[in-house]
């Protein structure tokens, strides 16, 4: 018995499976879109600076530099100089003012409520004292007064070495009226006195004595004299007893051999 072996069957061809390590393979990104991409980051991401690119005579100028340089401001305006005067202004809480005004070395004025006083200066020759009598519209009758206190040598001396130099004092106004007056005249009479007292042990203390104007230097008479007789003498011709015997001097007959 013979057997006949046929054609052998037809075989598919399948293309082989992918292995475990190819399908757990991470998915990448092509190169050029990883290189695009890179290069897109990293335009966003870091500006070029125009400052580096401008040439250091270019560059604006930072605001460092402008701070360390010096700024030039404008100068202030010089003040006005101020002028001493002869008025001292008093001003009190209930905004009223008082000008006290000196006139001389003898009194001290201002006015109030329409009424004027002033405050006289008297020099006590022999004690050597200074006192302050106020009267009122010119009346020879005070209505106030400031009298030193009666002190001994030994207590002058002492205040001098205190450095005292307002010496005490007694003040009392004897006239009743301006005590009960309604105006308040006895406050201001009060606060004016104390500022002539004061101004004055000031104006006696520390007054600067003014320099007396240089007057141009005159030559003395005995020289501007002496100084003349001098050329005069210099110029004349002088008497000699050698002029008398010369022998250039004519009227005289002399004999040559």
């Amino acid at each position: 018995m013979s057997s006949r072996r046929g054609p052998p069957p037809a075989m598919t061809l399948f293309p082989p499976a992918p292995s475990s390590s190819t399908a757990s393979a991470p998915f990448r990104r092509p190169a050029s879109s990883a290189s695009s991409a890179s290069s897109a980051a990293s335009l966003f991401s870091r500006r070029p600076s125009t400052r580096g690119s401008l040439s250091p005579e270019r560059r604006r100028p930072s605001t460092d530099s402008a701070a360390s340089s010096p700024s030039v401001t404008a100068a202030p305006s010089p003040r006005p100089l101020l002028v001493p005067t002869d008025t001292i202004k008093l001003e009190f809480s209930n905004y009223a003012r008082v000008h006290v005004r000196r006139r001389g070395d003898k009194r001290y004025e201002f006015d109030w409520w329409g009424r004027s006083y002033a405050w006289k200066r008297a020099v006590d020759k022999t004690l050597g004292t200074v006192s302050f009598h106020l009267v009122r519209d010119g009346h020879r009758d005070p209505v106030a007064h400031i009298v030193p206190e009666v002190r001994s040598p030994n207590q002058l001396d002492a205040e001098d070495r205190a450095g005292g130099w307002i010496p005490p004092c007694y003040m009392w106004i004897s006239d009743p009226a301006v005590v009960e007056a309604v105006t308040d005249v006895a406050d201001v009479i009060v606060a004016t006195g104390l500022v002539a007292l004061v101004d004055d042990c000031i104006r006696d203390r520390w007054q600067v004595k003014k320099p007396a104007p240089l007057a141009p230097v005159r030559p003395h008479v005995a020289d501007a004299a002496r100084s003349t007789s001098a050329v005069r003498d210099f110029f004349s011709p002088r008497p000699s007893t050698q002029h008398s015997h010369s022998l250039l001097r004519t009227g005289r007959a002399v004999a040559v051999y």
